[in-house]
């Protein structure tokens, strides 16, 4: 929330006073920002793709991955059991628990992660379009003050890395009221600590662009930013929906087969050693 007293300044008044703060020496600045602020856009876009994406499907990849999970426990029980059948000596069915449990941890420990991102997506708030791009305007005038990248200048001043995670966090958010109170925060943290007319030179900017250029098409040419198309045509979104159906069913068809497996393995012979 805006503090009582602290009223927000016009955008040309704002934009007045941040020609004021800086000087920019190097004539591939504004590239270099402007492909900065795209990245970060691309970057924002490609993570509400991905919330889309678990509230429209993650129940179902849930699903999917849990029975994956079911198949590999069984598949190592299998390779067990018949190490021990090869060697004639008996299965220790405890031994063999723990082993497996111990190498099943990363993948139940992912499936609770999974689940818990799909809870966590259902509890986020739908934002219009407006405030949207309000959200936008507001992490651009604050980005160009003290982005660690834009404003390098500004890194040792009392407090300033703590107010830019404030940002970037409320910016994912469309915190419109948390993002005012920031811009007017960062401005005056600019102005107290004296960078108005500082100038700002970023070196290596050349290769800093053509290294932002391939982070952009990198970003917008893979998962979960590619998840946007899936979103927005109801013809893919069905699709998707086919094929984790489908999938889910051949893992369940799979596990039938690795439980008889397992299940003639023992009828042949294997001895099974039990706890007393």
């Amino acid at each position: 929330m805006i503090k009582k007293g602290i009223s927000c300044k016009s955008d040309s008044m704002e934009q007045r006073e941040l020609n004021e703060l800086i000087h920019v020496t190097n004539s591939e600045y504004s590239k270099y920002e402007s492909l900065l602020m795209q990245r970060d856009d691309y970057e924002k876009q490609a993570r509400c793709s991905l919330t889309g994406y678990i509230h429209e499907f993650g129940e179902e990849e849930n699903q999917l991955f849990a029975q994956q999970i079911r198949c590999i426990e069984l598949k190592k029980s299998i390779t067990i059991c018949q190490v021990c059948v090869n060697l004639g000596e008996p299965i220790d069915q405890d031994a063999m628990k723990k082993m497996i449990d111990k190498e099943m941890k990363k993948y139940k420990k992912k499936l609770r992660d999974m689940i818990n991102e799909s809870k966590a997506c259902r509890k986020l708030n739908y934002s219009s379009r407006r405030v949207v791009m309000e959200a936008k305007k507001l992490y651009h005038n604050i980005a160009k003050m003290i982005h660690p990248d834009i404003n390098p200048n500004t890194k040792d001043i009392p407090g300033i890395n703590e107010l830019w995670n404030r940002c970037v966090i409320a910016y994912q958010v469309n915190a419109l009221d948390e993002m005012k109170e920031i811009e007017v925060l960062a401005s005056k943290a600019l102005k107290d600590n004296g960078f108005a007319g500082q100038e700002i030179e970023i070196p290596d900017i050349r290769k800093k662009i053509k290294d932002l250029k391939a982070e952009i098409t990198k970003i917008i040419t893979t998962e979960p930013y590619t998840y946007e198309k899936i979103l927005n045509d109801p013809e893919e979104g069905k699709m998707r929906h086919e094929t984790i159906r489908d999938s889910i069913k051949e893992y369940k068809d799979y596990e039938k087969n690795l439980n008889e497996i397992l299940a003639d393995m023992l009828a042949d012979g294997a001895v099974i050693k039990m706890k007393m």
